[in-house]
């Protein structure tokens, strides 16, 4: 009983260890189209990481730790008023943001994920729609 007990003991440290090894891989990545350096850029992944970084006109690269290896979503958010929040009108973002999958991999994984109006890009989508409906 005590060698099934100390067996089992050791399996869960040693998955809990690989757990944490996987666990220390590092994201940098860069947001694109931001439209001024007012605020802060926001940054959540699907499994709980986050990060954030003074925003920069343009574009701004930001390292993301403890990532895990894997599909990992990725939101991001021009916080363009700095009040920790994503600001709606109805059911729309004001502010500038992006989300994308990244396939991280041990060590260092390099992505860009492109900021986006949503108001702007809905209009645009609508506006195309119409040109393709008519021919034009």
């Amino acid at each position: 009983m005590k060698k099934g007990l100390k067996t089992i003991v050791m399996s869960a440290l040693a998955l809990m260890t690989a757990g944490t090894v996987s666990a220390q891989n590092t994201v940098e990545l860069t947001v694109t189209n931001i439209p001024n350096s007012k605020g802060k850029i926001l940054i959540a992944t699907s499994l709980g990481q986050t990060a954030m970084q003074h925003a920069s006109k343009g574009d701004v690269t930001v390292k993301v730790d403890s990532v895990p290896e894997g599909a990992v979503s990725f939101y991001i958010l021009h916080d363009e008023n700095d009040n920790m929040q994503c600001d709606m009108d109805g059911r729309l973002p004001k502010e500038y943001c992006g989300s994308g999958t990244v396939n991280v991999k041990k060590g260092l994984t390099k992505a860009t994920i492109k900021l986006e109006y949503i108001p702007e890009k809905i209009k645009q989508e609508k506006k195309n729609k119409e040109e393709n409906k008519h021919g034009k």
